[in-house]
Order: structure tokens, then C-alpha cells, then sequence
């Protein structure tokens, strides 16, 4: 026999706290609130109440509730919050019940725990006991959930076996209930949301529990009051959510099919690009082949420029350095020649200021006869002194020629020396002076 207090800590460790209990139950309140316009005393019976959660909201809904449960340590939680509750069997209590008594019935998480043929009994039963409309309320673990039908379903070692939820609802369809709902409960809210849904979530995250509510037959008006919760969606099955990672499956497959399609396109591009890639690379290797022949034979080109520059330069340095020396040596015989010239022109001048000092003093002479014949050589003295003035012109002309020979660097357009006044014309000139004067003198003596 069971310890009675391991259930009770069995419940505390795996169901979840009783605040955790008692915001799953709320989900109900869309089938209760409907119950409050058909009377103003509304019963409730609990079979297997436990720690009394729903209990305690029943009678904040307003109803009479009271619970049965055959656990002493689940119902001393309820005695503590001052629940109307029972200790015994749960279908014998609702055995005792009168017919149309009751307008809810419920049993959470009890009906794994018993067999088949008492839970045929316990659906009979509420349907005797239930007024017109009443509403019979089973909840138990949902075996369309694999993790919970292939393991958590056995962490209770009072459970006998998991019903699916088909069963459960035929079950009540054939004691007769007028209507029947599903509602499958406490799978991830995430799950309600535009998302991914993994293998996992297949696999584990199926609503967890289901309910199936089925209610009475009573008038259509009543039973009209109760179409918005009938006809709600509750939670997830099996069928969605594998139908839903299979849709999302073949999106990614088509998304993998397009990206594969948009990369074989890309590699296409890729290749292709490739190709041209490497054609304009062929195509600059061959410039810059063609570039550096042409930079070679630059190259080449201008090493015989500069070879030819270098030697057209030393020869210009040569011809220039003869042409200096011919300048000098043509300086130096001008500067010879105009050193003689300037002695014999001193000569000259002395001669002529003697001649010129006579014929002053002749022709201030009161003798007409000794004065006739310097009259008559006048105009020779006076050719004379015309020709000793060229002299001197032509001195000074050869000085400057001399001065600008030795200016003279440049061997390109530098000034042909030989074309300036040499010894020789000098020589005429004087030669030329000294014929005069003998001539002039010949024809003093004869006069």
C-alpha cells in the first residue's frame, strides 16, 4: 500500500505549484460564465479534487462546490483552506447523487488512473446527475504528444494507461451528451506565433493535456450560450504541428532549391568572370611585355643619344679649345702689331708737328718768294695730316678688335680673327705716308 503522504509530494514535485494549477484552470471560465445566467444556485462536484485548485475557483465563481478524493494527504491541503470536501470513491460519491442535481461535473486527471469499465460508469453517472446543459469536464494527459505518450505519462505510478483523446470523446457522445469539445492544453505560447517549428517541437511541444467538455442536452436557447466557447480553438495536435514543420520543410527545401539555383547562377557569373578576369590579365601581360620591349629599346635609343651627345660635347670642348688658342695666338700678333703701329704713328706726329711748326714759320714770313713754295706743298701736308688720322683710327680700331678676340669663348659662331686689321695693312698704310712725304719733299727741293 501507497505511503499517503508520497502522492502528495509526488504532486508538488511534478504538476507544478498551485499558482502555476490555478492559471491553467482558468482556462475554463468561457464554458462556466454562461452557467450564471441559467440559475442563481449553480452546483459543482469534483471528483478527485487533490489539493483542491479548482475548488477554490469554482467558489470564486460563485458556485456551490464541494470534491472527493480517496488520498488523505491531497484533501488535508483543502481542509486547510476550508473546502467543502469528501474522503472516499469518487464514482460511488456520484453514485449518491440525485438525477439533474448538478451543473458541472469535472475530474482532473483522474481518469488514467481507473479502469476503462469504472470510467464508462463515471461518464454514465454524470450524465444522470447533470442538469439540462450541465457541462462534464475530464482532463488527462494528451498521448498525441510523444514525449508525454512514450515517457512522462509513466513518471505516475498510479497511472494505468493514456486515452487518447478520440476515445475519451466518443466515449461521452455514446452515454448520450449532446455536444462534445476538445481542448488541448499548455503547449508553449511561442508556438502561436509566426515562427520556426523544429523536430522537438513535434516531437515534445504537442499540447501537453486535453480536456474534453461535453455537455448535456437541454433547450436551444441555453445551449446557444454556450456556442462562443464550443466553438473556440484550443491548443495544438500532432497533426498541426508535424503539418506545419513538414510545410516549413518543403519552404526550405524550395529556399534551398531557389539558393542553389541563385548560386549555380552566381558561380555561372562567378566563372564567367573568371574568364574574363583571366583574359584581361593575359591581355595586360601581353601589354606589359610589349611595354617593356618598347622601354628596351628606349633604353637602347637613348644610351646612343648620350654616347653621341658625350661625343659631339668633347668634340665642341676641342673645337672650342682651338678656337681659344687660335684667338690668343691672333690677339697676341694684333697686340705686336698695334704696339708698332703706335710707335711709328708717335714718329709720325713728331714728324708732323716739326713740318707743320716750319711751315708756320714760313708762312708768317714776310718773304713771298720763301713762302712760294710751302703754298704750293700745303695741300700735300694737308693730305698728310688727313692720312696720319687714318692711321691712328685704324690703331684704335685694331686695339678693340684685339680686346674682343680675347673675349671670345664660345666655339660655335666665334668671330674669324684673320678678318680684322692685320701687320700688312698697316705696313701699306705707312708705306703709303712715307711715299708722300718723300714726294713732297722732292718737290720742295726742285723748287
Amino acid at each position: 500500500m501507497m505511503d499517503t503522504g508520497f502522492y502528495r509530494a509526488f504532486e508538488n514535485r511534478f504538476r507544478g505549484s498551485r499558482e502555476l494549477i490555478a492559471s491553467r484552470l482558468r482556462a475554463y471560465l468561457p464554458f462556466l460564465h454562461p452557467l450564471k445566467s441559467t440559475t442563481n444556485t449553480l452546483r459543482a462536484v469534483d471528483l478527485g479534487c487533490g489539493r483542491g485548485e479548482w475548488l477554490e475557483l469554482l467558489r470564486d465563481e460563485g458556485f456551490t462546490a464541494e470534491g472527493v478524493d480517496s488520498d488523505e494527504g491531497m484533501l488535508a491541503a483543502c481542509v486547510q483552506r476550508q473546502l467543502n470536501v469528501h474522503l472516499g470513491d469518487a464514482i460511488a460519491f456520484l453514485n449518491e447523487l440525485h438525477d439533474d442535481s448538478v451543473h458541472v461535473v469535472s475530474a482532473f486527471h483522474v481518469v488514467e488512473h481507473i479502469p476503462f469499465e469504472a470510467l464508462q460508469q463515471l461518464v454514465k453517472q454524470a450524465m444522470r446527475v447533470l442538469a439540462p446543459g450541465g457541462l462534464l469536464i475530464m482532463e488527462t494527459p494528451n498521448p498525441e504528444n510523444l514525449q508525454v505518450g512514450a515517457h512522462t505519462f509513466y513518471m505516475d505510478p498510479t497511472h494505468r494507461r493514456p486515452i487518447p483523446p478520440a476515445l475519451l470523446a466518443f466515449l461521452s457522445e455514446y452515454c448520450g451528451f449532446e455536444r462534445i469539445k476538445i481542448l488541448r492544453l499548455q503547449e508553449p505560447s511561442r508556438l502561436h506565433d509566426p515562427g520556426a517549428v523544429g523536430l522537438v517541437d513535434v516531437l515534445c511541444n504537442v499540447s501537453p493535456d486535453y480536456a474534453v467538455i461535453a455537455q448535456k442536452k437541454g433547450g436551444h436557447a441555453l445551449l446557444a450560450r454556450f456556442d462562443d466557447a464550443f466553438n473556440r480553438s484550443f491548443g495544438l495536435t500532432l497533426e498541426r504541428l508535424a503539418g506545419q514543420h513538414d510545410a516549413q520543410g518543403d519552404e526550405a527545401r524550395a529556399a534551398i532549391g531557389d539558393s542553389a539555383k541563385a548560386a549555380a547562377e552566381r558561380a555561372e557569373a562567378a566563372r564567367q568572370l573568371a574568364e574574363d578576369a583571366f583574359k584581361s590579365a593575359t591581355d595586360a601581360r601581353q601589354f606589359a611585355d610589349d611595354t617593356m620591349q618598347v622601354v628596351h629599346q628606349m633604353n637602347s635609343v637613348l644610351q646612343d643619344l648620350r654616347a653621341n651627345v658625350v661625343e659631339q660635347a668633347q668634340k665642341s670642348a676641342q673645337d672650342a679649345q682651338s678656337a681659344i688658342q687660335q684667338a690668343r695666338a691672333e690677339a697676341a700678333e694684333l697686340r705686336a702689331a698695334n704696339a708698332e703701329l703706335q710707335l711709328q704713328v708717335r714718329h709720325y706726329q713728331r714728324l708732323t708737328q716739326a713740318y707743320e711748326q716750319q711751315i708756320s714759320e714760313l708762312l708768317h714770313s714776310t718773304s713771298w718768294r720763301a713762302t712760294a713754295p710751302l703754298r704750293a706743298v700745303k695741300d700735300k701736308a694737308a693730305s698728310l695730316a688727313s692720312a696720319i688720322k687714318r692711321l691712328t683710327k685704324a690703331s684704335k680700331d685694331t686695339a678693340a678688335r684685339s680686346t674682343g678676340a680675347l673675349r671670345a669663348t664660345a666655339p660655335i659662331g666665334a668671330p674669324r680673327f684673320s678678318e680684322a686689321p692685320t701687320k700688312r695693312s698697316v705696313d701699306q698704310i705707312i708705306t703709303r705716308i712715307d711715299d708722300e712725304i718723300r714726294a713732297s719733299n722732292s718737290d720742295q727741293a726742285r723748287k
